[in-house]
């Protein structure tokens, strides 16, 4: 077929009847009585376009995603859906005039992603009928939420962009099972996609949730945008601590599910003194009250991560017989770190008293938990503290 009978997708208009578009189908999603798709053409225009019962019957085997072809007399309708999956007043329809023919010398791009800022989505400028496309660093996964009443079974992710900024992602149904899928062979960190996602505010905190059937995954999948975003990422790991702490959180979110709700059992708070030492358990309550915040923080071996001693030892580099010098150096009571350099780091060490329907107890939250609550380690906090020029002691 001839270029000069193709009609670009920018040149569609309401007066034509007998035209020919050439696209690549981006996106291609199956419902019972129609098929939804996202077309695109050479120079990266996009446009939805639905082919509504019976005309999927005549054409839907003829169509697939990624596939490229030459769409005859197609008709143009309004796109005024309660999702816009393409910004635009139209939208294509197949009719009984309708005709594919396969392509196969297609010149645009694979893919034609909407990406938008996260400060669009915090700045609530996003909207809410129109879907989008987001790319992030998934850096924390919460558990799997089970279906509950009519609804399908979810689960919540962060996603950092390559700014820092942060938004929470809801995945519902079969996009919830693939997260859980990859997370279940893949630890730490990973870089996704939501291809046509869309927004939601819940409690002036913004969302970004799947639509029910269009919306697609793309989880470290080997694409242009994935890997120039990997690299930008790494690029910002090696002048920042902050994702390099944010990248085992993925990891540990989902080791704490797993080891505390499903591998142990739960106690009641008066129950507790039947475990055996070094065994572990799951207990409800609410935090009332600290025991004794003199002692928050500890200095802790960066290796083991056990309390540092501090000695006074001969200073061997006094050469004078005469004067006995004393110096102070760090050991750590491991076997492991015996006869090695120490270098000891704060770590949180919180006591706290936990109330539950038949009880109270002590507990002690160690650096990994507080770490999680606060997202600050003990040392910025501490640093944090001594540039405030607070007159108060830091007790230790």
């Amino acid at each position: 077929m001839e270029n000069t009978n193709v009609t670009m997708i920018s040149d569609l208009t309401l007066a034509q009847d007998d035209y020919t578009i050439k696209v690549r189908i981006i996106r291609l999603w199956k419902q019972i009585r129609m098929i939804g798709m996202i077309l695109m053409d050479e120079r990266g225009a996009k446009i939805e376009c639905n082919v509504d019962k019976p005309f999927s019957y005549l054409q839907g085997n003829n169509l697939e995603e990624y596939g490229d072809y030459y769409i005859q007399k197609p008709t143009i309708g309004l796109n005024n859906g309660v999702i816009k999956f393409v910004d635009g007043p139209h939208k294509l329809y197949f009719q009984y005039s309708t005709k594919v023919i396969k392509c196969k010398d297609f010149c645009g791009p694979r893919n034609s992603f909407a990406f938008i800022d996260f400060k669009q989505l915090h700045s609530n400028s996003i909207q809410a009928n129109l879907s989008f496309d987001i790319i992030g660093n998934v850096f924390q996964c919460f558990p799997l939420e089970p279906p509950k009443d009519k609804q399908e079974q979810k689960i919540t992710l962060k996603m950092e962009d390559l700014e820092g900024h942060e938004v929470f992602v809801t995945l519902w149904g079969r996009y919830a099972d693939e997260i859980v899928a990859y997370v279940s062979k893949h630890h730490g960190h990973f870089v996704m996609i939501i291809q046509l996602a869309k927004f939601k505010k819940i409690r002036e905190r913004p969302y970004v949730n799947n639509t029910y059937l269009a919306t697609k995954l793309f989880i470290e999948d080997n694409i242009v945008e994935i890997t120039a975003f990997k690299k930008s990422l790494q690029a910002r790991k090696t002048s920042s601590c902050s994702s390099v702490s944010r990248a085992s959180g993925s990891s540990i979110m989902y080791s704490l599910h797993d080891d505390f709700l499903q591998k142990n059992s739960f106690y009641k708070i008066s129950t507790i003194h039947e475990l055996n030492e070094g065994n572990c358990a799951v207990i409800l309550g609410t935090i009332k009250m600290f025991e004794d915040m003199r002692t928050w923080y500890y200095n802790a071996c960066t290796k083991c991560k056990s309390k540092v001693i501090l000695m006074d030892v001969p200073n061997e580099a006094v050469n004078d017989l005469d004067r006995f010098e004393e110096k102070k150096m760090m050991f750590c009571p491991k076997k492991d770190c015996k006869g090695k350099d120490v270098i000891a780091e704060p770590s949180y060490m919180i006591k706290v008293r936990v109330q539950g329907l038949v009880g109270v107890v002590s507990l002690t939250m160690f650096d990994r938990e507080v770490r999680n609550l606060l997202k600050i380690s003990a040392a910025e906090l501490i640093s944090k503290y001594e540039r405030a020029n607070d007159d108060s002691p830091i007790s230790t």
